[in-house]
């Protein structure tokens, strides 16, 4: 664990947190909107996966949405952290693969909910799925914040549970329902440098 004193977040910083996740999930969309375009321009509506036939846009969304989302969301953070973690490029790293591995979370939830006898597409089912998608970001993430701040661990099932929260907004809502993972990680963040004994300097990064 890095032991280095220097001066915490203020509420400045955890109020961007959540603008950021709104942010950067706007950035995403529009990226995905236009590459979808760009795709249905030249592949056309549809695509074949295993002999069957999807709508692109559908088919897509969660290995490209989530992993620009990812992209987005992580930097955005890093710009944040590094004014006080040292060595944050790798927040930005893990952030991306583990909302990269959204679509991971998707197809093992429905797998898991089906074991079950859970309709797929019922609620509890996606409740589940983003639960464990909230997980893989936990995980990539604490890897890189269990060095900083003890009791990192709680990272890990914050994250699911503000995530599963999220997906009970459904499709219409869900952009802005990403504030509750944002706002419950930054509460989180919040207590787990006021419990650490761990302060911060600014990263030469």
């Amino acid at each position: 664990m890095v032991n280095i004193e220097h001066k915490k977040p203020g509420l400045d910083f955890y109020s961007a947190w959540v603008l950021f996740s709104i942010l950067a999930f706007a950035i995403a969309f529009v990226l995905y909107f236009l590459f979808t375009r760009l795709y249905n321009t030249v592949a056309g509506d549809w695509i074949v996966v295993d002999g069957v036939r999807h709508i692109a846009e559908d088919y897509l969304l969660p290995y490209i949405l989530w992993p620009m989302y990812g992209m987005a969301y992580g930097y955005l953070q890093y710009v944040l952290l590094r004014r006080y973690f040292p060595r944050m490029g790798w927040w930005f790293v893990a952030t991306t693969i583990g909302q990269s591995l959204t679509f991971l979370g998707l197809d093992l939830g429905q797998s898991i909910a089906s074991a079950f006898g859970i309709d797929p597409y019922s609620v509890p089912s996606v409740v589940i799925q983003f639960m464990l998608v909230g997980g893989f970001l936990g995980i990539a993430q604490w890897f890189v914040l269990r060095r900083l701040v003890s009791n990192a661990l709680w990272w890990i099932p914050v994250n699911m549970v503000s995530w599963g929260t999220a997906a009970l907004a459904g499709p219409s809502g869900f952009s802005v329902s990403l504030s509750f993972p944002a706002i419950a990680t930054s509460i989180t963040l919040y207590l787990l440098l006021r419990r650490s004994s761990v302060y911060l300097e600014r990263s030469l990064l």
